[in-house]
């Protein structure tokens, strides 16, 4: 093969794996296909307003609805209750073993973020 048809076949192969790349991408992110973004995952909010303390649940697509436009600060996300619309809830985190939903990585130094308050229970302890 002489350099021009050397080029061809390298500009024609690179162009077909950024075609193939893009259909994956496409894929995997189209809405309810369980892919990254798919909105079918549950987020929770934990409300630690001493009057409310609501648990709300929402998908993917609601919690990246709530977060636009939040400013960002230095610690953990500060987001309005949709309950008692004060600015005092959470991402949090539903344990698996005993469904007590939490503020992760508010556990003791030294121990799992995401260890259940309640229970103990830690996914990434086991894993």
């Amino acid at each position: 093969m002489d350099d021009v048809t050397k080029k061809r076949v390298f500009i024609g192969a690179s162009i077909g794996c950024f075609v193939l790349a893009g259909i994956i991408f496409m894929a995997t992110t189209r809405s309810g296909s369980g892919g990254g973004g798919g909105g079918n995952h549950t987020q929770y909010l934990l409300c630690k307003n001493q009057g409310c303390g609501a648990v709300t649940e929402m998908s993917d697509d609601e919690f990246r609805k709530q977060i636009q436009g939040t400013e960002i600060e230095t610690g953990p996300m500060v987001l309005e209750c949709p309950k008692c619309h004060q600015k005092s809830a959470y991402p949090a985190t539903k344990c698996e073993k005993c469904g007590a939903v939490f503020i992760t990585g508010t556990q003791t130094l030294g121990s799992y973020p995401d260890k259940c308050p309640e229970c103990g229970y830690s996914k990434y302890e086991e894993n």
